[in-house]
């Protein structure tokens, strides 16, 4: 910032005097204008959706450059509009939010901060990131002490003397960017803003061919936070991880049933940080209820695939969510194209076919048959009519209870097994936006578990 409206005897006054000179700053006609393509130039540097402090203010000139979703918080030392927080950085004085928001902001600003050390020390405490700008004296050329004395500029340090103390307060240089002929913007980092990589476990059936047990990997991955490091794990052959996880994610919304809940997955569990479940049941009646109960009690929440599976499992100690099932996501509402056959659809599912092939090649029929479940999902986002067969491959003749949870949830009701019957679409997209609700759900879960 530099003004015209006061003297330069005044400004010089002011930096022997080691004070900010308030009574220049209170004065908007010495507010410049002229800074408007520096604030335009540090707009762009910004993510959206970024919560920006903007210490030394001014004109508040780049609020209107700022990208969509961001919020925007004004800090000076005199008011300048009903939203200015106070902030004197001379006297120490700076607004609590000042730990908390994205980006700390200033421009034009540090050449009139007497104890940089300091100023820098403190911004270092918050949680994210820190821009400012600086005009060192090579560049500008204005390196006497009359000539910066004379603007009202307090120090003359070099880009190496700047950027040494910003190393000494713990702030990492993330970016540099030249603005113009007379300064420099520097992006820093704060410790607490180089968080480190979030430990995630996840352990699934994503090593099978079959169709349902690999979707799930690919919206997992959609919603994991940026900042998450996973290892992948499989049910059979059985792995561990290699170190402890902060985060073990059992399941990629596949079925767990009874040979799946032994003692090695518990002790998995009680080693991990966190847990979170993703996954439906099935076989009901081959293991005992309190068995799937203790695997509900131990992980710290589980989105259940069906309504079915909460009315079993879920007790009142127990943190749960009704996820649907979410493999429905990977198929988009679209119009079959063949009425000439009924596409049947059986166990090579289980061949590792090439995901988006399968999919394309399920929503062309207009009637289909399948005796595999998330095959008969997917159909049901595209065909008229619909058939299947509940799985019976645990060797005893039970039914998985897999179909018909599904139905339930879905359309209410059953259908019988064999027999085409037709598809109600309002249902089904009724139901995609139930789940995609949930989805969102689920994201800000694992953010908050990863926190």
């Amino acid at each position: 910032m530099t003004g015209s409206g006061d003297s330069t005897q005044s400004r010089v006054k002011a930096v022997l005097a080691g004070a900010t000179d308030l009574q220049r700053w209170a004065n908007p006609e010495n507010l410049e204008a002229s800074w408007e393509p520096r604030s335009r130039f540090a707009a762009q540097l910004i993510d959206r959706n970024s919560s920006v402090l903007d210490l030394g203010c001014g004109r508040m000139l780049i609020e209107k450059y700022l990208r969509p979703g961001c919020t925007y918080l004004p800090a000076d030392v005199a008011r300048r509009d009903d939203r200015t927080l106070h902030c004197d950085i001379n006297r120490g004085e700076l607004p609590g939010q000042i730990d908390d928001v994205d980006i700390v902001l200033m421009l034009g600003v540090i050449e009139y901060v007497f104890d940089l050390p300091a100023l820098f020390t403190r911004l270092a405490r918050g949680r994210g990131r820190v821009m400012v700008t600086y005009c060192d004296p090579e560049t500008s050329r204005l390196s006497s002490f009359e000539q910066r004395a004379a603007l009202g500029w307090v120090n003359a340090l070099s880009r190496n003397e700047l950027k040494s103390l910003f190393a000494a307060a713990g702030l990492r240089l993330l970016a540099e960017d030249q603005v113009d002929g007379l300064q420099w913007i520097y992006t820093l980092a704060t410790p607490a803003y180089a968080v480190r990589p979030g430990r995630v476990a996840v352990l699934s059936y994503a090593n099978a061919g079959n169709f349902g047990d690999r979707l799930g990997m690919h919206l997992l991955s959609s919603i994991m936070p940026a900042h998450a490091s996973v290892e992948f794990l499989n049910f059979r052959p059985w792995q561990a991880p290699e170190e402890e996880p902060d985060l073990l994610v059992l399941g990629i919304g596949n079925s767990m049933f009874g040979p799946l809940l032994d003692d090695s997955l518990f002790k998995l569990i009680e080693r991990s940080g966190k847990t979170l479940g993703i996954f439906g049941t099935q076989y009901r009646q081959e293991y005992p209820a309190s068995r799937m109960k203790q695997l509900i009690s131990a992980v710290d929440i589980w989105f259940a695939r069906h309504e079915t599976d909460l009315e079993l499992y879920a007790t009142p100690d127990t943190r749960c969510e009704h996820l649907g099932d979410w493999l429905i996501n990977a198929f988009m509402m679209t119009s079959p194209v063949k009425d000439d056959a009924i596409l049947k659809i059986g166990d090579e599912v289980k061949k590792n076919l090439p995901l988006d092939r399968m999919i394309t090649q399920i929503q062309q029929y207009r009637r289909v048959f399948s005796t595999r479940m998330h095959p008969l999902l997917c159909a049901l986002t595209s065909a008229e009519q619909v058939a299947y067969v509940e799985q019976r491959e645990s060797g005893t003749g039970e039914v998985s209870g897999k179909f018909e949870s599904m139905l339930l949830d879905i359309f209410g009701r059953t259908y019988p097994e064999n027999r085409l019957w037709t598809v109600d679409r309002t249902a089904v997209i009724r139901y995609r936006d139930q789940v995609r609700r949930q989805i969102s759900v689920l994201e800000n879960t694992l953010k908050d578990l990863l926190a």
